[in-house]
């Protein structure tokens, strides 16, 4: 294995991980943009909600992921 070779995989290696951060992020963005001081402010979500909220985060990361690796190749 030479040189060049060792550091294509690392240099991958490093950008996949800061491109499904930046997936991450994005995501959780999109999920807080309808918590500002105008949607409801004086009703504090449920919890069944939240629950839920966060489970289609959950989903919507593992779909994200599952396709940058699919077009990956």
């Amino acid at each position: 294995m030479n040189v060049e070779r060792l550091l294509n995989m690392v240099i991958r290696r490093v950008m996949q991980r800061v491109v499904f951060r930046g997936v991450d992020a994005g995501i959780d963005a999109m999920a807080r943009k309808g918590k500002g001081a105008g949607a409801q402010a004086d009703a504090p979500p449920s919890p069944e909600i939240t629950r839920a909220q966060k489970e289609n985060t959950r989903k919507a990361k593992r779909a994200a992921r599952m396709s940058a690796r699919m077009t990956k190749f």
